[in-house]
Protein backbone atom coordinates (compact mmCIF):
# COMPACT_ATOMS: atom_id res chain seq x y z
CA UNK A 1 0.00 0.00 0.00
CA UNK A 2 1.43 3.35 -1.01
CA UNK A 3 0.32 5.42 1.99
CA UNK A 4 1.90 8.78 0.99
CA UNK A 5 0.09 8.88 -2.36
CA UNK A 6 -3.15 7.73 -0.72
CA UNK A 7 -2.86 10.54 1.81
CA UNK A 8 -2.15 13.07 -0.90
CA UNK A 9 -5.25 11.92 -2.82
CA UNK A 10 -7.31 12.24 0.37
CA UNK A 11 -6.06 15.75 1.11
CA UNK A 12 -6.70 16.96 -2.42
CA UNK A 13 -10.29 15.71 -2.44
CA UNK A 14 -11.22 17.09 0.99
CA UNK A 15 -11.49 20.63 -0.34
CA UNK A 16 -14.21 19.54 -2.76
CA UNK A 17 -16.89 19.71 0.00
CA UNK A 18 -19.84 22.03 -0.11
CA UNK A 19 -18.75 24.36 2.70
CA UNK A 20 -15.89 25.32 4.98
CA UNK A 21 -17.56 23.43 7.82
CA UNK A 22 -17.50 20.22 5.76
CA UNK A 23 -13.81 20.73 5.10
CA UNK A 24 -13.11 21.14 8.83
CA UNK A 25 -15.07 18.01 9.74
CA UNK A 26 -13.54 15.94 6.95
CA UNK A 27 -10.07 17.07 8.05
CA UNK A 28 -10.86 16.16 11.66
CA UNK A 29 -12.00 12.67 10.63
CA UNK A 30 -8.90 12.29 8.49
CA UNK A 31 -6.62 13.29 11.37
CA UNK A 32 -8.44 10.95 13.78
CA UNK A 33 -7.89 8.05 11.40
CA UNK A 34 -4.22 8.95 10.97
CA UNK A 35 -3.80 9.16 14.73
CA UNK A 36 -5.44 5.76 15.17
CA UNK A 37 -3.20 4.31 12.45
CA UNK A 38 -6.16 3.51 10.20
CA UNK A 39 -4.53 4.39 6.89
CA UNK A 40 -7.01 2.25 4.97
CA UNK A 41 -9.82 4.42 6.36
CA UNK A 42 -7.90 7.54 5.37
CA UNK A 43 -7.50 6.32 1.81
CA UNK A 44 -11.18 5.40 1.49
CA UNK A 45 -12.29 8.64 3.12
CA UNK A 46 -10.90 10.89 0.40
CA UNK A 47 -14.18 11.56 -1.36
CA UNK A 48 -16.34 10.63 1.61
CA UNK A 49 -15.89 13.81 3.67
CA UNK A 50 -18.97 15.35 2.10
CA UNK A 51 -20.91 12.10 2.48
CA UNK A 52 -20.12 12.06 6.23
CA UNK A 53 -21.52 15.59 6.49
CA UNK A 54 -24.65 14.74 4.51
CA UNK A 55 -25.26 11.63 6.58
CA UNK A 56 -24.81 13.60 9.82
CA UNK A 57 -27.34 16.15 8.60
CA UNK A 58 -29.78 13.45 7.50
CA UNK A 59 -29.57 11.71 10.88
CA UNK A 60 -29.64 15.07 12.73
CA UNK A 61 -26.41 14.33 14.58
CA UNK A 62 -24.02 16.81 16.17
CA UNK A 63 -21.12 16.80 13.72
CA UNK A 64 -18.74 18.16 16.35
CA UNK A 65 -19.16 15.16 18.65
CA UNK A 66 -16.67 12.28 18.83
CA UNK A 67 -19.68 10.00 19.39
CA UNK A 68 -21.07 11.11 16.04
CA UNK A 69 -17.76 10.34 14.35
CA UNK A 70 -17.84 6.76 15.63
CA UNK A 71 -21.45 6.44 14.41
CA UNK A 72 -20.59 7.81 10.97
CA UNK A 73 -17.53 5.57 10.64
CA UNK A 74 -19.69 2.53 11.50
CA UNK A 75 -22.94 3.50 9.76
CA UNK A 76 -22.86 0.40 7.54
CA UNK A 77 -22.13 -2.05 10.38
CA UNK A 78 -24.98 -3.92 12.04
CA UNK A 79 -26.28 -2.53 15.31
CA UNK A 80 -25.06 -5.67 17.11
CA UNK A 81 -21.50 -5.13 15.86
CA UNK A 82 -21.64 -1.44 16.78
CA UNK A 83 -22.91 -2.12 20.30
CA UNK A 84 -20.30 -4.83 20.84
CA UNK A 85 -17.48 -2.52 19.80
CA UNK A 86 -18.60 0.91 21.04
CA UNK A 87 -21.42 0.69 23.60
CA UNK A 88 -22.04 -0.96 26.96
CA UNK A 89 -23.33 -4.48 26.47
CA UNK A 90 -26.11 -3.91 29.00
CA UNK A 91 -28.07 -1.82 26.51
CA UNK A 92 -28.86 -4.96 24.50
CA UNK A 93 -31.43 -5.94 27.12
CA UNK A 94 -33.49 -2.78 26.46
CA UNK A 95 -32.63 -2.30 22.79
CA UNK A 96 -35.57 -3.03 20.43
CA UNK A 97 -34.86 -6.49 19.00
CA UNK A 98 -36.22 -5.65 15.54
CA UNK A 99 -33.34 -3.23 14.99
CA UNK A 100 -30.41 -5.41 16.15
CA UNK A 101 -29.75 -6.88 12.69
CA UNK A 102 -30.22 -3.65 10.73
CA UNK A 103 -27.39 -1.24 10.00
CA UNK A 104 -26.70 1.65 12.35
CA UNK A 105 -27.85 4.07 9.66
CA UNK A 106 -31.15 2.22 9.13
CA UNK A 107 -31.77 1.99 12.86
CA UNK A 108 -31.24 5.73 13.35
CA UNK A 109 -33.47 6.52 10.36
CA UNK A 110 -36.29 4.39 11.79
CA UNK A 111 -37.43 7.24 14.03
CA UNK A 112 -37.44 5.08 17.18
CA UNK A 113 -36.41 7.37 20.06
CA UNK A 114 -35.14 4.48 22.22
CA UNK A 115 -32.83 3.35 19.42
CA UNK A 116 -31.55 6.89 18.91
CA UNK A 117 -30.91 7.45 22.60
CA UNK A 118 -29.06 4.16 23.11
CA UNK A 119 -26.85 4.63 20.04
CA UNK A 120 -26.06 8.33 20.36
CA UNK A 121 -25.97 9.11 24.09
CA UNK A 122 -22.45 9.26 25.50
CA UNK A 123 -23.66 7.72 28.80
CA UNK A 124 -23.61 4.34 27.08
CA UNK A 125 -20.05 4.50 25.72
CA UNK A 126 -17.64 1.73 26.70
Amino acid sequence: MDVPSLLSDSFSSIGEGESGEETVIATAVLLMNVRKGKFGNVARMGNLGGKFMKLARTLKLNIHSPTTMSILENADNTVQEFISAHRQGSIKSVFPAEHLNSTVKEALQSGNTTVRKLLTDSRFLK
